[in-house]
């Protein structure tokens, strides 16, 4: 097993990992003004609709496990036990990504009335599906190696700004957003190869093998599906329930605050598989970097509240090129989100995942989920966007109270065999 890096060390890492990511996140307020502009809301809520599906697709093809497969290759004890782990992975995302392609042609038929956008559907999907199928990440994440991915992530997304510049111009372009949207993974997924090689990721396995790791991931899986439904499926529900105008209002709002949530990724990220290997090596070092984590995290997410709070509307003027009032009160209803999801990060995915509780973290996910669908369908009949943007905020609120108690049930046992072993 690798042992974690020392702590400067990591932390110098992590620094150049936000500092490039932080570079890529101009990607979406610069393409943001263009997609509204020239597509309309009614063609950027269609966007909308195909970006939540390729969002459905990467979960079914992920299946949770990345997760599973980085804390496995995290504590891998050589190369020979990496390409055990490789060949299961790869052999339960084949399956997955052929099996969540049809279902994506399926939903997408539903959707979508129009014959010749449908196809664009289709030819979008699949290439998203491809790509992520091929894409590591979750062998990145697990060896330490997320610098590499993140300079090939950012250099694809200055390649999608400029095909965004140079190709979208009316509401006709709908279809070239589309394709463009679907090469996400493509550049990053290209330079992955230099870490390890495509005819180790095109493989078989033998079915309970496959099986077998499927199971390992479905609390994972379960997690991931239920966050979905009170996130990705926000537009598809806006969509069967009002029309695309409210679809793309919605979505300009969640745009702006997913891209406050995605700030802090490149630090949560590679904290997971640092935290699995401290506990298997160094727990007495946990706490005192949890706390230090949690501090500087709730001050950014409460910064981000405030921010949209206050100068939600110029925000939005700034990037729309006009007012628009129910955009401004739906990012300010969302404004809190963040803060709820780092609270609710840190205590599940940094506390609860790496002590073995990822049933009882994946029920959390999906109880709250489930009653935050009931609430949501029933306040977007009668407020559409702003329905939906409150709908979340209690959703979120409900699993961070959630988590936080089981994270601080951990916290105080610890503590307790700490001072019983002194």
């Amino acid at each position: 097993m690798r042992p974690a890096q020392p702590l400067k060390i990591f932390l110098t890492h992590v620094s150049i990992i936000s500092i490039l990511q932080w570079a890529a996140l101009v990607a979406p307020l610069v393409t943001l003004p263009i997609l509204t502009n020239n597509l309309g809301l009614d063609g950027y809520g269609q966007l909308a609709i195909f970006v939540s599906l390729t969002c459905y697709l990467n979960i079914f093809i992920d299946f949770g496990l990345s997760k599973s497969a980085a804390r496995q290759i995290a504590l891998a004890h050589d190369e020979k036990n990496e390409y055990e782990i490789i060949r299961k992975i790869q052999s339960a995302k084949l399956l997955l990504t052929i099996f969540s392609y049809i279902i994506f042609v399926f939903v997408t038929s539903i959707l979508i009335n129009n014959d010749n956008l449908k196809i664009v559907f289709f030819i979008g999907g699949g290439i998203y599906a491809a790509s992520n199928y091929l894409y590591p990440i979750w062998y990145l994440e697990g060896t330490n190696r997320l610098m590499g991915a993140t300079i090939y992530q950012s250099a694809g997304k200055v390649i999608q700004v400029i095909l965004t510049i140079g190709l979208i111009h009316s509401p006709s372009s709908l279809k070239s957003a589309i394709i463009i949207e679907s090469i996400t993974n493509i550049i990053p997924m290209i330079f992955s190869f230099r870490y390890i090689s495509l005819n180790r990721l095109i493989v078989f396995n033998s079915l309970n093998n496959t099986l077998r790791e499927l199971h390992l991931a479905l609390p994972f899986f379960i997690t991931a599906l239920s966050t979905s439904i009170f996130t990705t499926m926000n537009p598809i529900l806006l969509s069967l329930f009002t029309n695309h105008e409210t679809v793309g209002i919605y979505a300009i709002a969640d745009r702006l605050m997913e891209a406050s949530k995605r700030f802090i990724a490149p630090i949560l990220l590679p904290m997971y598989t640092r935290w699995i290997k401290i506990l298997n090596t160094k727990p007495s070092e946990f706490l005192k970097e949890l706390t230090y984590l949690s501090i500087v995290l709730a001050l950014y997410g409460a910064g981000v509240f405030l921010l949209f709070l206050i100068f939600g509307n110029d925000i939005v003027l700034l990037l729309n090129n006009q007012s628009a009032p129910l955009v401004n009160t739906t990012l300010s209803i969302l404004g809190i989100v963040p803060l709820l999801s780092i609270i609710s990060h840190i205590a599940g995915y940094q506390v609860m995942i790496p002590h073995h509780l990822e049933k009882i973290h994946a029920k959390i996910f999906s109880l709250s989920a489930l009653i935050g669908l009931i609430i949501s369908i029933k306040l977007i009949g009668d407020f559409g966007a702003i329905g939906m943007a409150a709908s979340v905020v209690l959703t979120e609120s409900a699993i961070a109270a959630m988590t936080v108690y089981f994270a601080f049930h951990i916290i105080k046992l610890s503590l307790k065999s700490k001072k019983n072993d002194t």
